[in-house]
């Protein structure tokens, strides 16, 4: 039996300031490198990369790891 995928994402992106806040956000799991995870991380800086407002990407965790 496998557990139920959480709907929470588990990669949040945020812009402020010409600043692209990238923040892996799974720490029940650490932060592994999932499929996901690569997938939605590889959609934020796509989105950042698009977004003539954002000068730089800062990347962030949550959790402990």
């Amino acid at each position: 039996m496998t557990a139920p995928e959480t709907s929470a994402p588990f990669v949040r992106y945020e812009v402020a300031g010409g600043f692209a806040t990238v923040t892996l956000d799974s720490p029940t799991n650490r932060n592994a490198i999932s499929s996901r995870l690569v997938g939605e991380l590889r959609r934020a800086l796509a989105d950042a990369g698009a977004d003539d407002s954002v000068r730089a990407v800062v990347l962030t965790h949550t959790g402990g790891t």
